[in-house]
């Protein structure tokens, strides 16, 4: 199944803030399911831009996840412009149907969509 590597914390805001965009540079042409991955690195200024700006309240880094399979999400458009609060960047994969994974494996990202293995995605069980 394809994956794609986002900078927590995002991913959290995917999975417990409703956010159905996911902002990238370049236009992408998968849809369907995708695989929700915590890259290493932290976004600080993500961070501040959603406490500041956004007005929410979210937990600090201590609290987040790095390098891990976080969950699936539906990929059902790739947009130019939308009205979502979640929209900034250039272009904008939308996402529904967020299932946050029980266990989360501990996964290396990549730039980019990459493939996780089935016998990997088979082990996998969703939180309730």
């Amino acid at each position: 199944m394809k994956a794609i590597s986002i900078r927590p914390p995002w991913p959290y805001c995917i999975f417990h803030l409703g956010k159905d965009i996911e902002n990238r540079d370049m236009k992408f042409k998968h849809r369907g399911p995708l695989i929700i991955h915590s890259s290493k690195t932290w976004d600080r200024l993500g961070y501040l831009y959603i406490k500041r700006n956004m007005g929410i309240d979210i937990p600090d880094m201590e609290h987040h996840t790095f390098g891990r399979l976080e969950g699936i999400v539906e990929v059902t458009d790739c947009v130019g412009a939308s009205d979502s609060k979640w929209f900034f960047g250039k272009y904008g994969l939308v996402l529904s149907d967020p299932r946050e994974f029980e266990e989360k494996p501990i996964y290396r990202g990549m730039p980019g969509l990459f493939q996780v293995p089935d016998e990997i995605i088979k082990l996998i069980t969703f939180r309730k």
